[in-house]
Formats: structure tokens, sequence, C-alpha cells
């Protein structure tokens, strides 16, 4: 079906640009928007996305992060719809995995344990006193 929309030639700009960068036309973009994302499809972005049900009724939220698949749905014929995007304050979605690990702190010991925990009855002895 062919169908005319008028809008802002900003939003217009902007969906062709959003079409090309992810390879599709804009009508599957719009259709893909509209029709929502299916169980299994990676998720666009991280965040809480909605359950819509096959006849529009909206299921239980789930967390997704951007690029891995969305879990299966809780009934056939359902989809998804971005409820609310992850705000990390650093506005990246995905963590940077390749940055350098957590420097590991060394362990200090204060003094010079008074039992060997490996003996039983001296441990029992040291926690009666």
């Amino acid at each position: 079906m062919r169908a005319t929309l008028v809008i802002p030639d900003d939003v217009y700009a902007r969906a062709k640009q959003a079409a090309r960068a992810r390879g599709v036309s804009l009508s599957q973009l719009v259709t893909d928007a509209l029709a929502g994302l299916k169980p299994g499809q990676p998720a666009p972005r991280s965040g809480r996305y909605v359950t819509i049900g096959p006849r529009g009724g909206h299921g239980p939220e789930v967390t997704a992060v951007q690029g891995m698949p969305l879990p299966p749905a809780p009934k056939r014929g359902s989809t998804y719809r971005l409820a609310e995007p992850t705000d990390n304050g650093a506005g990246r979605d995905v963590p940077d995995t390749t940055a350098s690990p957590t420097p590991v702190m060394p362990v200090v010991f204060m003094g010079i344990p008074k039992v060997d925990v490996a003996d039983r009855d001296a441990l029992e002895r040291a926690m009666a006193e």
C-alpha cells in the first residue's frame, strides 16, 4: 500500500540518514519502527523494552543491551518496543571493553594470625575465648 506522509524536512533528513546507516530503505525503517522488534533481533539501544502482545496489549518489560538479542517473548506473535533508553551518563550505550582492566589491590594482612584455621580444635578454642 502506498501512502503520503507530511513530515518536517529535518525529521525526513534524519530518517533518511538513519535508514542509510542501517542499510535499509526508508519504508523498511518506518515499518520496523511501527511493527516493533521481534524476539531474537539485536537490540538497537540499551534500555528497557516493553512487550507488545499480538493484540496490542502491553506485557512485561525486559532489559536489553545494545547489540545483544532480545529474549523470547512470553506469547507467540509478541514484539518489543523501546520504553526507556539507558542513560549511563557517558553518552555510550555499550561499555568500552577495550580499556585496561581494573587494577588489583594487593592484600595486606594486619599482623600474624593467632590460630591456624586448618586446625579445627584450635579454631574452636580461639572462638570460645
